[in-house]
């Protein structure tokens, strides 16, 4: 009989990397989305995410707990590996078929934040650690 401790670092391993997989898709979703709209559209759309989010928040439990019921505990893994299929090739169905949003392009610049011109003169002329 196998000892079920030969298995257990590749199954903390596997765990991790679905989760290091899967927990930015939020994220990145929402920086894609608002990145293709305009600004007036963004608070609706991030709504519709927040919807969808929680929605596979309350149907992703009870399609699991089914899926280990009827199908054993490889059901479970076979659902995740479909629903991240289904991502994946929703995600390469936008790329190939959608439009990138060239015009109205913002470049962001960031900025010292209070800063006095006086400072900000004087830190020109003599950068910390450099006496004059």
């Amino acid at each position: 009989m196998e000892n079920p401790a030969d298995h257990s670092i590749l199954l903390y391993t596997m765990v991790a990397l679905l989760g290091g997989l899967t927990l930015p898709l939020y994220p990145i979703g929402m920086a894609h989305l608002n990145d293709q709209l305009e600004p007036g559209q963004v608070v609706a759309a991030s709504d519709t995410l927040v919807l969808i989010l929680a929605s596979g928040m309350i149907s992703g439990p009870t399609l699991g707990g089914f899926a280990i019921t009827y199908y054993s505990p490889e059901g479970f893994f076979f659902l995740l590996a479909t629903t991240s299929a289904l991502t994946v090739m929703t995600a390469l169905f936008r790329l190939w078929t959608g439009q990138s949003r060239t015009e109205n392009q913002i470049i962001a610049v960031a900025l010292t934040a209070n800063v006095s011109p006086e400072a900000a003169v004087s830190t020109f002329r003599h950068p910390i650690g450099f006496s004059a």
